[in-house]
């Protein structure tokens, strides 16, 4: 095991929770796995204020804050190093470290998988699945990048997660191929955009350039013709 940062010192040192393990444990019990992870791969973690930062030499891998895993690296190169947790993979390659998004898939089938990830391009899940963390919303909505460490110049008018696997599939399903509203839909380039306003909540959003959450009833899904069938690309929580 490599030398852990001061944030764990007390805590190892002595095999008790003192103070500085009190404040650990609080700002990072959701996500212990994640940062002995990091540690058993030569990362530190360290408390500054109510963040734990995660680093190699200095340079910060990915923080959790509020509860939420965020990573600064993103990459999906190299050895994974332990398990998913947090909805990322620490992976390494040479002496650098990132994280890939992984997200939580339990809830669904595998037919629910395949029409949300058989397009190439294709990234419900990893945008806009409901293990998505607060911070990641957040960050995305004031810095462009989302939560799959995919980056736009100007963050999107909204950045938005869904609220469980349950209200992914009723979206999909009021949306996919056949549905009124997808047969509603022109087909602009072999493109179809799906809007549906329900009256019930799909999830949540966050507008660009705040911290403030909003609930959605609305969802917007974009289909592509590819390979001669419709397959889904995206959808999420829309405002």
């Amino acid at each position: 095991m490599y030398p852990p940062g001061k944030v764990f010192k007390a805590v190892w040192k002595t095999g008790r929770v003192v103070r500085k393990g009190f404040k650990f444990a609080k700002y990072g019990r959701k996500h212990l796995h994640a940062i002995a992870n990091g540690l058993e791969a030569g990362l530190k973690a360290d408390l500054d204020g109510a963040i734990i930062k995660i680093t190699k030499n200095g340079d910060e891998i990915g923080s959790i804050k509020n509860g939420g895993l965020v990573p600064n690296k993103y990459g999906s190169s190299g050895t994974p190093m332990g398990d998913p947790n947090g909805g990322y993979q620490l992976y390494k390659n040479g002496d650098n470290y990132h994280y890939k998004r992984t997200p939580d898939v339990s809830g669904y089938s595998q037919s629910d998988l395949t029409k949300l990830t058989e397009h190439p391009n294709a990234h419900v899940l990893e945008r806009h699945g409901h293990d998505v963390s607060d911070e990641a919303l957040i960050k995305r909505a004031n810095t462009g990048i989302a939560p799959d460490g995919s980056v736009l110049a100007t963050p999107p008018p909204y950045s938005s997660r869904f609220a469980s696997p349950h209200d992914v599939k009723r979206a999909l399903q009021i949306t996919q191929p056949g549905s009124t509203a997808f047969n509603n839909a022109p087909n602009i380039n072999d493109t179809k955009v799906v809007i549906h306003n329900g009256n019930q909540p799909y999830g949540l959003g966050v507008p660009r350039n705040t911290s403030n959450f909003m609930t959605s009833n609305k969802v917007r899904a974009v289909y592509k013709l590819y390979n001669g069938s419709w397959q889904l690309t995206t959808m999420f929580p829309d405002f």
